[in-house]
């Protein structure tokens, strides 16, 4: 790619509909994704990558202000979830593209970039990113037959299916408020038993300005999937809450009560969501990263599922703007940096 360059697309309304075809869209480059993490001091802000006067790619992501007022005039910055979006499939031209990116913001006035990397298994370098933080997804290609897909398990895993159903399981898409509630309620239940495991960073909103008070949001738009297992008794033991754009999806959170562990229901809220959204077109879902080190068995249960671990390239640029204090906390934080790899 020559000649790039960045253009914003001020009608935020019809986003999705302008990148759904783009290969390589996410649900976090969604405009449904970024008006329900949105809010005071972040707001959506949607770009088109142009190649002289073509439409090559996109990204979307959130201006973030600095929590302090006194530095809302030249402490923006511009947060993405994950990396553009191209027409191409083509690790190798991410790269200036981000580069790009950041020369946009640069003139803008921006003070720095952070590119995240959920749901972006793919590799690529960029200058403009200093300091790197990858992090590695488990995802499931759906592309195939059922069977395929199937045989790519563990046999244990189709075993637990099964057994799931003669337990009396029950598996399908929730809708309604109370699925909502019951949804935060296994989450409150799933940090508690983790906790209690030895798990205490555990977090089941691990992402930046994901928060119970989005899920709501989140919850009415169209990319959002709320999958239920339900016990022989008819209660809700298990949920799973999937984004779903542009044949992407993301397993975002899941919980379940004590009950369902015992009768291994998120196992089985895995298998019959892969199974589902196969039969709806999707391409790949990811199942999310592991929060640390010591997550073996989290690590095993996704592999086991059939899914292939990806790294996906993040980071961060340093302080973009030249002016004279720009200039000074940049030249301090070279030193520092210098300082700290010399020791």
């Amino acid at each position: 790619m020559a000649n790039l360059s960045i253009v914003e697309d001020p009608q935020v309304g019809s986003w999705n509909d302008a990148i759904a075809g783009l290969p390589r869209v996410s649900p976090f480059l969604s405009a449904d994704w970024l008006q329900c993490v949105a809010g005071p001091g972040r707001r959506p802000i949607c770009l088109w990558v142009m190649e002289g006067s073509r439409r090559v790619g996109a990204a979307a992501g959130l201006i973030v202000d600095p929590a302090l007022p006194v530095l809302r005039a030249f402490g923006r910055r511009l947060y993405f979830y994950s990396g553009p979006a191209l027409d191409v499939a083509d690790d190798s031209a991410i790269g200036p593209v981000v580069d790009c990116i950041v020369d946009y913001a640069a003139r803008r006035g921006l003070a720095a970039v952070t590119f995240g990397s959920w749901s972006y298994p793919y590799s690529f370098e960029a200058a403009s990113l200093f300091y790197k933080d990858p992090r590695q997804e488990y995802v499931v290609d759906l592309r195939g037959s059922e069977d395929e897909i199937c045989a790519r398990m563990r046999s244990k895993i189709r075993q637990y299916a099964r057994k799931a159903v003669r337990d009396g399981l029950t598996f399908q898409r929730a809708e309604g408020q109370e699925a909502l509630n019951a949804h935060l309620r296994h989450l409150e239940d799933t940090q508690a038993t983790r906790m209690s495991k030895g798990h205490g960073r555990y977090s089941p909103f691990p992402m930046p300005h994901l928060t119970p008070r989005a899920l709501p949001d989140l919850y009415t738009t169209n990319i959002a999937r709320l999958y239920s297992v339900h016990g022989a008794g008819g209660a809700t033991v298990c949920t799973l809450f999937v984004l779903v754009f542009g044949g992407f999806a993301h397993a975002l959170t899941i919980g379940a009560t004590a009950e369902g562990y015992e009768l291994r229901a998120p196992i089985f809220a895995y298998f019959e969501t892969i199974k589902t959204l196969r039969q709806e077109g999707v391409r790949f879902l990811s199942l999310g990263g592991v929060p640390h080190d010591g997550e073996e068995g989290l690590v095993f249960l996704k592999e086991s599922l059939g899914a292939q671990k990806c790294a996906c390239p993040a980071g961060s640029t340093r302080l973009l703007c030249r002016s004279l204090p720009y200039r000074a906390v940049n030249y301090a934080d070279n030193l520092l940096t210098r300082r700290a790899s010399q020791a």
